[in-house]
């Protein structure tokens, strides 16, 4: 039953997630052409790798990730508590 596993309350919020950061490094990458992946990650904090993975859905997007990130993001309290 690994279908199950994409339809959890946890999965869908992990997509939505990574949604919203694919689309910060979008809307970045669209004010400034130069802007790459690897200074999203520097900016996050975060080994460009890794926030690769996480974006790909290659690795999980943790409870403790997604707090972190947010907050790096601008995301209010309210916003990341909606994710976790």
């Amino acid at each position: 039953m690994s279908g199950h596993v994409l339809t959890t309350k946890s999965a869908r919020q992990q997509d939505t997630f990574r949604n919203r950061l694919r689309s910060e490094l979008a809307a970045r990458c669209g004010r400034n052409p130069r802007y790459s992946l690897r200074a999203f990650a520097n900016f996050l904090d975060i080994d460009h790798a890794s926030l690769s993975q996480m974006m790909r859905g290659a690795r999980a997007c943790t409870t403790q990730s997604i707090r972190r990130l947010g907050a790096r993001i601008g995301l209010t309290a309210d916003e990341i508590s909606r994710y976790v």
